[in-house]
């Protein structure tokens, strides 16, 4: 069955919005100082994350699939909540990254045609292999 998930960890040069940050595919240094989050939630070690409304579409197909009403009540949500407890003892200048997805199963990835190769835009692609337990990891040599 199909799990929405979110994260937040401290931004590390295997980050793979680092390294498009570094091949200059993005323009802005990625990921944003815990203290920053601070003042916003007032000392709250919480980010409240806008999800897009494709992403919503995308947790709606999956939720309608037979079992998963979970998807379904996420996919009201129009932010999520995203607990910063497990870096409460890290720098409070560190970058972090913050964010959330969906993994499906390979059944469902079939149904819902997700397996559909699309060439991809070199001016927006890094070539890297990335950790398969954490694709937004870059493996490095």
């Amino acid at each position: 069955m199909a799990t929405f998930y979110t994260y937040a960890e401290v931004l590390t040069h295997d980050h793979v919005a680092w390294v498009a940050y570094v091949q200059g595919i993005k323009k802005t240094p990625p990921g944003v100082p815990i203290s920053e989050i601070l003042q916003r939630t007032g000392g709250v070690y919480e980010h409240r994350l806008g999800m897009k409304e494709e992403f919503r579409d995308q947790l709606r197909n999956a939720g309608r699939l037979p079992g998963n009403k979970e998807l379904l009540s996420v996919a009201g949500l129009a932010t999520v909540n995203i607990s910063l407890e497990h870096l409460r003892n890290v720098d409070p200048d560190t970058r972090i990254v913050v964010g959330y997805g969906i993994d499906y199963t390979p059944e469902e990835s079939m149904q819902l045609g997700l397996n559909r190769e699309q060439p991809a835009d070199p001016a927006a692609t890094i070539d890297a292999k990335v950790d398969p337990a954490h694709p937004w990891r870059v493996e490095r040599d």
